[in-house]
């Protein structure tokens, strides 16, 4: 699951949901120069901040055999990460690794399973509903599941 959240004044929210769209639809993933280029500067400022967080790493590591979610804290942000990162840096071709972001995106990105929560003013929640409807069917849809979904509103009981 990926979890996006926002939030904006009533009058933003056509705004608001045209970012979401660039964000989630203008994803380029074919420039493999450009993902070295993030990858090694990630890799460096990982690698910078041991020292500084040398004590945030160390207890995660200590942490990491006590729970599987512990362990998979210390597998995304702690030593293993950072080492990671580092062999990632070092590999001479990141063909293999943009086909598989992009096969990513495509499941992140698909509308058909999205669920989304939207809070309103009850004066503007129609609006809002309309304007997230409007910005679902600007996503793509998945070809094994078109069915279309509708925005259902909730109200408090």
């Amino acid at each position: 699951a990926l979890l996006l959240s926002s939030y904006c004044l009533d009058k933003n929210i056509e705004s608001m949901f045209s970012l979401w769209k660039d964000i989630i639809t203008d994803v380029r993933l074919e420039d493999s120069e450009r993902l070295t280029q993030l990858i090694q500067l990630s890799a460096a400022e990982m690698a910078q901040s041991i020292t500084y967080n040398g004590h945030r790493y160390s207890m995660l590591k200590a942490s990491s055999s006590l729970s599987r979610s512990a362990h998979l804290k210390e597998k995304t942000s702690g030593l293993s990460q950072i080492t990671f990162m580092k062999q990632l840096a070092e590999m001479q071709n990141h063909e293999e690794l943009l086909g598989r972001l992009k096969k990513l995106a495509d499941v992140l990105f698909n509308r058909t399973p999205m669920r989304c929560s939207l809070n309103a003013t009850p004066n503007f929640m129609q609006s809002a509903t309309n304007s997230l409807d409007s910005f679902l069917h600007q996503l793509p849809v998945s070809e094994a599941s078109s069915n279309s979904k509708q925005v259902t509103l909730f109200h408090n009981s």
